[in-house]
């Protein structure tokens, strides 16, 4: 468990690090920020969202209420 939340945690903080070096080094890169993120919107999420969905178990009956 201790290992799974190091990994998030560098992980998060890693992305943004990474982020701020970015931005340090290359500062013509707000051109390229909103196509990026606009693929991520487009790509990324709804494969997160769908991956998520994969793993229930789909035959119980409490599920019916996740939209309410």
């Amino acid at each position: 468990m201790v290992k799974i939340f190091v990994s998030f945690l560098i992980f998060s903080y890693g992305s943004i690090v990474i982020g701020y070096l970015t931005k340090r080094i290359l500062p013509d890169m707000e051109n390229l920020s909103k196509p990026i993120a606009n693929a991520v919107l487009s790509f990324l999420i709804p494969i997160i969202i769908l991956n998520s969905f994969w793993s229930l178990d789909l035959g119980e009956e409490k599920l019916f209420l996740l939209p309410l």
